[in-house]
């Protein structure tokens, strides 16, 4: 390992022909620009407290000079078990807050001689670099998918908008295989990552007239369809030829509802139906449906 390096830096690094170097035993691997402008590059170093490999990041403003705001003049080191393992970093992101996200993974030596295999590691800054604790165990996430004897590396992360985190990577026993996982904004694993779609194809109601202040059940079907997903309605109302959306109209196969007094009586219809599996994800295309129901007063 060398010393961190950036290159082609406007302002002040322009007296240094554009070159920026951190003295600083590490190497960098990743680089990011966040809403401010400032360079965030992260990679490994060696630990001052351990003799170890940790995870280095380096902010700098955007004229290339140090910024002294974030962590401790503008470095932050993290050793994820302290002494005894080997932590490198690959990758970085930065999510819709400033926070920031990095990937790579970790090895952690039980004792000498005996190792156990490298982990995926994630961990999640606060914009000053102090670890965010409401991220994993204390700001950090390991996570071993493979068999015990298998090297499981993330070499690359992205930010969904819904604050999910995705990273790549491999697992290495016998055979390189691809991985791909997903973690929810709180560094949990998205269990509904890698299961196939819900898709609602029909919906039925108990009855077709229902007057108003009393209550009816409507019952989907389909694929894929649990009592956890949440259907999203595309309905028009009665007299109006325009459609509109109702989010997260119903959980679950088969529930009640409840028509209020005063609601506009007459023929309502459905004639679109959105199936997901998380309640704040609304991305997905609407399956044409046709159900109706009457209002009476």
């Amino acid at each position: 390992m060398g010393l961190l390096l950036l290159v082609g830096l406007s302002g002040s690094a322009e007296a240094s022909g554009g070159v920026v170097i951190t003295d600083i035993i590490g190497g960098d691997s990743a680089v990011v620009i966040d809403s401010s402008g400032r360079i965030v590059t992260a990679g490994t170093t060696q630990s001052p407290a351990t003799g170890f490999d940790a995870l280095l990041l380096v902010r700098n403003n955007s004229d290339g000079s140090p910024d002294t705001s974030y962590g401790n003049g503008g470095l932050v080191i993290t050793d994820i078990s302290g002494v005894g393992n080997h932590d490198w970093l690959n990758a970085i992101a930065i999510d819709s807050v400033g926070r920031i996200v990095v990937a790579g993974y970790t090895q952690a030596f039980a004792r000498p001689g005996m190792v156990t295999y490298p982990s995926i590691a994630l961990a999640r800054y606060n914009s000053d670099g102090s670890l965010d604790a409401t991220f994993g165990n204390s700001g950090i996430v390991t996570t071993h998918g493979g068999p015990y004897s298998s090297v499981d590396s993330s070499q690359a992360v992205s930010i969904d908008s819904l604050g999910r985190i995705v990273v790549a990577g491999y697992s290495d026993a016998h055979d390189t295989l691809t991985v791909l996982a997903r973690y929810n904004p709180d560094g949990s694993l998205d269990n509904t990552f890698g299961e196939p779609a819900p898709v609602a194809t029909s919906l039925q109601f108990d009855q077709s007239i229902v007057a108003a202040g009393f209550s009816y059940s409507a019952n989907f079907s389909g694929v894929n369809l649990t009592d956890e997903t949440f259907f999203d309605d595309r309905f028009t109302a009665p007299g109006s030829n325009d459609s509109a959306v109702a989010v997260n109209w119903q959980k679950g196969l088969a529930a009640n509802h409840s028509v209020p007094a005063g609601i506009t009586s007459g023929t309502w219809t459905i004639n679109g139906v959105r199936a997901h599996k998380i309640e704040t994800d609304h991305g997905g295309d609407f399956v044409g449906v046709s159900a109706m129901i009457t209002v009476s007063q």
